[in-house]
Formats: structure tokens, sequence, C-alpha cells
């Protein structure tokens, strides 16, 4: 993935042939190198020790991948250019089923049982899936009633949100209901949170010096009032079942 965007901010001639998909993913290219890579870097340094935190954590880097990966294989309607996304669509689906099932359910929920407040923190999870859910819908809904032709990078987002709603409400109502897969998803999904945020955050940043599209001022300090909060309280419940399982191993 970080070849991909590498080589796609280097040559965006080649990857992106119209004006809409460069303004729509070459932004994203350059998030993935400044925030996805260091995250799923730091991840694989903490899984190779065989710290069972990082591997709780490594699921959140990689709905992200898929998320990516989602919209541009749409967004460059399925064509050859599609192709490196669907690979790494692949290969990021068979880690994030890996991990799954190598994460010690049972070990997670015996050591965080009670502390992480599941019952308001598996609400907030399963409340921002339903409003993914809810916002492809509404849009994608209005679109056609207003009789405005969606794009493909729009029906890429739309995809995208209505696929990575699944985890996000799924876990958020298993860790409601103190299931082993709420607490193996928890720290994943709060990861995924503070980096759909902020990337998105950092997407509009670098957009205007990537495209033609000028820096929007007003989106950016909407877009801040709900990113530093998130992701601050993301990074609070992080932390703490990082401390709840410190010390403990992957087997």
């Amino acid at each position: 993935m970080a070849v991909q965007s590498a080589a796609a901010l280097i040559w965006p001639q080649i990857f992106y042939s119209d004006r809409e998909t460069l303004s729509a993913f070459l932004p994203n290219d350059a998030v993935n190198l400044a925030v996805l890579l260091p995250a799923a870097t730091a991840l694989a340094f903490l899984v190779r020790r065989k710290r069972l935190f990082g591997l709780c954590l490594l699921p959140g880097v990689l709905l992200q991948i898929l998320y990516n990966t989602i919209v541009q294989t749409v967004g460059t309607r399925f064509s050859l250019l599609a192709i490196p996304y669907i690979l790494i669509f692949f290969l990021a689906a068979s880690d994030l089923y890996l991990s799954f099932t190598t994460i010690r359910g049972e070990v997670v929920k015996k050591s965080t049982a009670g502390k992480i407040r599941e019952r308001i923190a598996g609400g907030v999870l399963a409340a921002f899936g339903t409003a993914f859910l809810l916002m492809a819908g509404v849009q994608a809904g209005a679109s056609r009633l207003q009789g405005e032709a969606i794009t493909a990078a729009q029906a890429g987002l739309h995809a995208a949100d209505l696929i990575i709603a699944v985890p996000w409400i799924s876990g958020g109502a298993a860790l409601f209901r103190r299931r082993v897969f709420g607490y193996q998803a928890a720290g994943g999904l709060a990861l995924h949170a503070a980096l759909s945020f902020l990337g998105l955050l950092v997407f509009l940043l670098v957009r205007p010096a990537l495209t033609s599209m000028p820096l929007d001022y007003r989106d950016v300090l909407s877009l801040a009032t709900f990113t530093v909060p998130v992701v601050s309280l993301a990074g609070f419940f992080l932390a703490r079942i990082g401390r709840l399982l410190r010390g403990q191993l992957i087997l």
C-alpha cells in the first residue's frame, strides 16, 4: 500500500486519468503515508514483540486499509488501475481474519471486563456504525431524488461506508452485551475511529497542495471540532486497554 501511494504521488497521471479521480484520491495517498503507514509500522513492531495489545489494535489499521481500497476500487470503476487496490483488499482482509483468530478473546475479556465502561463504549461504537450506514443511504437517496448523477468517487465512498458499518455495529453491540467478540474488536474499532477522523482532516489540509481545489477553512474547522474529541476519547480508551493488557503476550 505504501509503495502504491508513493508511486501515485510521484506519477499521478499514470494512476488517475481524470481530474475527478485525481482530486478525490491523490490526497488520500498522502494520508496513507502520513497517517496510516506510521500507525501500521508501530503496531507491526508491537506484534513482532508478541504484545497482545498491538494485536488487538491491528484490526483498526486493517479496517482503514479495507475502507480505502473499497473507495478506490469503485472510484476507478474497476479498471485495470484497480488491480493493485483489489490485491491490497484481499491481503488486508486475510490479515484481518488472521488477527481476530489469533487474539486471545477470553484473556482480553478477563483483563478488561468491567474496567472499560462497556455499555458506553459499545453504544458509541455502534452509533458510529449506524451513522456511517445512514449517511451513505441518505446521501445516495438525496442524489437520486434530485436527479444528480453519482460520481464514481461518491459511489466508492457510499459502498465503503455501507460495508465498514457492519463491523462497527456488530462489534459495538457485542461489547455492549459483554460478548467476547466485543472485547476483541473494541481496541481496533476505537483506533479505526481515530484514524478515520484524523485521516480526513489531513486529507482536507493537503488537498490544496496536490490538486487545484482551494482550502475550505469552514470544512477544516467544522471537522476539527469532531476530530479533536474523537481522537482524544479514543486515545484515553486505548491507553486504558493498554494498561490493562500490559505484559500480556501473543501465544
